[in-house]
């Protein structure tokens, strides 16, 4: 992300605002529905509309979710790169990275527990 911009939130004023505006004032627009969020590229265009950038909260690829960021603040993220460009192994909309405050959000959860069973049954 060579010509990324990187956006520190750790002395800003804005802490009300949701991260969504953020996104908007550096170069995309911001679609909520309510039971959806699209980020769409003002840049780039395909036959078929705008394009989505790739976004990564924590350096986990949510662009597929991005229900989780909805509600996410401005004071609960430390910094941000946006890039609206394209680069090899990005979207051709540009890429997000949002990096949250104290050291992640969890999105990563446990698929499969572990449990002992005191009895059972036995196919004789």
């Amino acid at each position: 992300m060579s010509n990324a911009r990187h956006i520190s939130y750790a002395d800003s004023k804005n802490f009300n605002s949701l991260i969504t505006q953020q996104i908007r004032n550096f170069g995309f627009d911001v679609i909520n529905s309510g039971l959806n969020i699209k980020i769409l590229s003002r840049r780039a265009f395909t036959l078929r509309g705008s394009l989505s950038p790739l976004v990564f909260l924590d350096n986990v690829n949510i662009s597929d979710d991005l229900m989780l960021i909805s509600n996410l603040y401005v004071a609960d993220v430390e910094e941000m790169f946006v890039s609206t460009t394209s680069n090899i192994n990005a979207s051709p909309a540009g890429v997000i990275h949002i990096f949250s405050k104290m050291g992640g959000m969890n999105l990563v959860k446990k698929k499969y527990s572990n449990s002992n069973i005191d009895f059972g049954f036995s196919v004789s």
